[in-house]
């Protein structure tokens, strides 16, 4: 139980972590 809600917890932080850059850019590209 608490493996797989560790996996669940990185996962989300892992696909945040990943996310960010790309809405910098697309933010980024719209503004620019």
């Amino acid at each position: 139980m608490f493996m797989s809600h560790l996996d669940r917890t990185l996962m989300i932080a892992a696909v945040l972590l990943a996310a960010l850059p790309i809405a910098a850019l697309v933010t980024g590209g719209a503004f620019a």
